[in-house]
C-alpha cells in the first residue's frame, strides 16, 4: 500500500495539502450555474459549445462536497474496523 502513500504525496505536491474546508456558497453557485447551463443546453437543444463548461462548473462544484463525503466514508470505515 506504498503505492498510496506516493501517490497522495504527489497529489499534495502538486495541489497543497488537504483542505478540512467544507463547501460554502462559491461550491453551490458553481454547482447551481452549471447544472442551469445544461439544463438549458438540453431544453433548447442548443448546438452552442457550453456543455463541457457546465460539466466543468458542476464537477468543480462538486468537487468538496465529494470530497467531504468520501473523507467522511473512510473515517467510519476505519473507526468500525478499529472498534470491531
Amino acid at each position: 500500500m506504498g503505492g498510496e502513500d506516493e501517490l497522495d504525496d504527489l497529489i499534495e505536491k502538486a495541489f497543497g495539502p488537504t483542505t478540512t474546508e467544507v463547501a460554502g456558497r462559491f461550491d453551490v453557485g458553481l454547482l447551481a450555474a452549471g447544472a442551469a447551463l445544461v439544463a438549458s443546453w438540453i431544453v433548447t437543444g442548443s448546438r452552442e459549445p457550453w456543455l463541457p463548461f457546465a460539466i466543468a462548473l458542476v464537477v468543480l462544484g462538486a468537487a468538496l462536497p465529494l470530497r467531504g463525503a468520501l473523507l467522511a466514508a473512510n473515517a467510519r470505515r476505519r473507526d468500525r474496523r478499529d472498534d470491531g
